[in-house]
């Protein structure tokens, strides 16, 4: 059986290229400033991300099995905590991550899961978030119960 990382196995002052021994190098000459973003992002220290970066990343699905620990922990403390656009925008990314992700990692499933229905009336009644985005997070939440 594989071991999953969990955030207090990963040792946060390495870099995302440190803990996947996978060195990109400079972005090529060109690229998108997300593109660029991204290889900088590889470059910082975990325990130095802020929940932006943490965003940017996992919605290119890049790290995942070392950011969503870090993230699921994050909102656990405000499942509503604003990345860089909106509140609820890091839970949006954490959400719709690739299904094969939370096939292979139950375990961070559960959590996120155990978060969403810790916090569903909130988002529903009180959350001062856009109705357009809440129905977004609803049927991402949606989606991810019905993965089997």
């Amino acid at each position: 059986m594989k071991s999953h990382p969990t955030a207090k196995s990963i040792v946060p002052h390495q870099t995302l290229e440190q803990l996947e021994s996978d060195f990109w190098g400079e972005p090529p000459v060109g690229v998108s400033s997300l593109v660029s973003k991204c290889y900088e992002l590889r470059r910082k220290r975990i325990n130095d991300f802020e929940a932006g970066d943490f965003r940017i990343l996992i919605g290119q699905q890049i790290g995942l099995p070392f950011l969503v620990p870090f993230a699921i922990n994050l909102l656990d403390d405000n499942a509503f905590i604003e990345g860089d656009y909106y509140e609820g925008d890091l839970l949006k990314s954490v959400l719709t991550i690739n299904p094969e992700f939370w096939k292979a990692n139950p375990e961070l499933k559960e959590n996120i899961t155990r978060i969403f229905e810790r916090n569903k009336d909130t988002l529903t009644h009180e959350a001062p978030i856009d109705q357009k985005i809440k129905a977004e997070l609803i049927e991402a939440y949606s989606n991810l119960l019905s993965l089997r």
